[in-house]
């Protein structure tokens, strides 16, 4: 089982408060939930993802997201997401 993750960037608004109280913590893929397909993705496109600011708890965060290729729409979904800290993975 491979885990999509990534760094959690509080300054970048991925973060519930006005405290940067996710800084530093790891963003591990939960759900893609209710996706919406509106075009094809093919090997060599550069895909764009685009995300609002996430309703997020002490634990989940899951901001509404738009996945782009070269300008166009190709898939909107909300994607959940769990943080944790770098020690537990």
């Amino acid at each position: 089982m491979s885990v999509l993750y990534g760094r959690c960037a509080g300054s970048l608004g991925w973060r519930p408060t006005e405290t940067l109280e996710h800084v530093g913590k790891v963003a591990i893929l939960f759900s893609l939930d209710c996706v919406k397909l509106c075009g094809l993705v093919t090997l060599g496109d550069q895909l764009v993802m685009k995300a609002t600011t996430p309703r997020a708890t002490k634990l989940f965060g899951e901001p509404d997201c738009e996945r782009f290729v070269n300008s166009r729409l190709i898939a909107e979904s909300p994607v959940r997401f769990m943080m944790v800290e770098p020690e537990q993975l």
